[in-house]
């Protein structure tokens, strides 16, 4: 996994923790249904750019 720099922070308003996972988290994560093809779409594009 390649770790992007700098620490998150929430905004207390939306987001309450934020932090790094690895992709095999996610289908663990309660996620809406258009954020979760947000990031699968973003992972898709980014595997497609590092190949």
């Amino acid at each position: 996994m390649t770790h992007v720099a700098g620490a998150g922070r929430p905004d207390d308003i939306e987001t309450s923790e934020v932090r790094w996972i690895e992709p095999s988290e996610l289908p663990g994560l309660d996620l809406h249904p258009v954020m979760r093809k947000r990031i699968a779409d973003a992972l898709d594009l980014a595997a497609a750019t590092i190949a």
